[in-house]
């Protein structure tokens, strides 16, 4: 049976949540650099995962990853990403990323130092489409591994999907709709967020709660018959029941607990090719049996493991209501009226 070589991916709260944080690989004494990269323009900083993984027949894998020095590369290796529009070339900066507040969770790796490259975006002076090169360099600056992405640009939600405030009713479809002209971003997702009150009558405390909704996960945009390029409006559908069904089968009963709808916020998640590619090969392989190697993505170069790719979030600047019929829906429909909405 192969020995494995184990690796984290990244933080949570660095990367879209629907990465994959573990993979395997195997191989006979290489050193295999593992880069996961993910460059977001409207972010003032973006963090990146550059490790090593590598097989060593004495030691066993979960061993290896307890020791830092196992898992990070030293000063002398350089990460370095260049904007092809405009000869833009950046040192990614070696840092800790316990200092930057990230703490690395309990667990088969080591958890301090943290070590990560951080980017300040605007020394690359990024705009939509731009093309960007990620190179990896050793101490005698010969290149072990490179990669290309392009950036995701702007991106807005569509006037009138939904209108504000929201018309929602459980025989009729509500549409979410996002507008792009950029042509970088592959699939989007969709999160609802519901922002309520809560009283209890018994305590007299007052609590803003937030009922986070995976509305659309993996949406592809689609492309046009004429150029092949992506068209600039991507829409989401569901039946206004699904909204009512979802409140109900998550806000817990309680008699002693009056509630009032605040708003609805809405957060559009978008991923580049590489990031796409990285998810839905992960997702194709997952029924393999545990004792074989499992297939994944990689962009990078020279057997390197990972990938760099793009993102980006939309939000909506207005809070969303809801209209007349909505709210009697919240308050007397059938999913929801033991929820004392008032």
């Amino acid at each position: 049976m192969n020995k494995l070589i184990f690796f984290v991916a990244l933080l949570s709260g660095l990367f879209i949540s629907s990465c994959d944080n573990d993979l395997n690989i195997a191989a006979d004494w290489r050193n295999i650099p593992v880069i996961f990269a993910f460059v977001d323009a409207g972010e003032e900083v973006n963090y990146f995962r550059i490790e090593k993984g590598f097989l060593d027949p004495a030691i066993g894998g979960e061993t290896i990853a307890q020791i830092a020095d196992s898992l990070y590369y030293g000063p002398e290796v350089t990460a370095r990403i260049t904007n092809d529009r405009n000869g833009n070339s950046v040192v990614l900066q070696r840092v800790n990323l316990e200092d930057e507040g990230f703490e690395r969770e309990e667990g088969t790796f080591a958890t301090s130092p943290n070590i990560g490259y951080r980017l300040f975006t605007a020394d690359l002076d990024l705009q939509a489409d731009d093309l960007l090169t990620l190179v990896l360099l050793d101490s005698n600056d010969q290149i072990m591994t490179e990669a290309q992405s392009t950036v995701i640009g702007e991106y807005e939600i569509a006037n009138g999907q939904p209108a504000n405030p929201m018309r929602i009713r459980e025989d009729s479809d509500v549409s979410f709709g996002l507008r792009s002209s950029e042509q970088s971003a592959r699939f989007y997702d969709l999160r609802v967020l519901f922002r309520y009150r809560e009283f209890d009558v018994n305590t007299g405390s007052t609590e803003d709660r937030t009922l986070t909704w995976l509305l659309g996960q993996g949406l592809e945009r689609a492309r046009t018959s004429a150029s092949g390029g992506f068209q600039p409006l991507t829409v989401f559908k569901i039946e206004g029941q699904e909204f009512f069904q979802f409140l109900g089968a998550n806000i817990e009963e309680n008699p002693a607990v009056s509630r009032t709808f605040v708003g609805v916020d809405l957060r559009y998640d978008a991923g580049g090719e590489g990031l796409f590619n990285f998810i839905n090969i992960g997702q194709a392989n997952t029924g393999i049996t545990s004792n074989q190697i499992i297939p994944t993505f990689t962009n990078f170069t020279n057997n390197a493991v990972g990938v760099f790719s793009s993102r980006a979030t939309a939000t909506n600047e207005d809070t969303y209501n809801l209209n007349t019929e909505a709210r009697d829906s919240l308050r007397d429909g059938r999913f929801t009226r033991a929820l004392n909405f008032n």
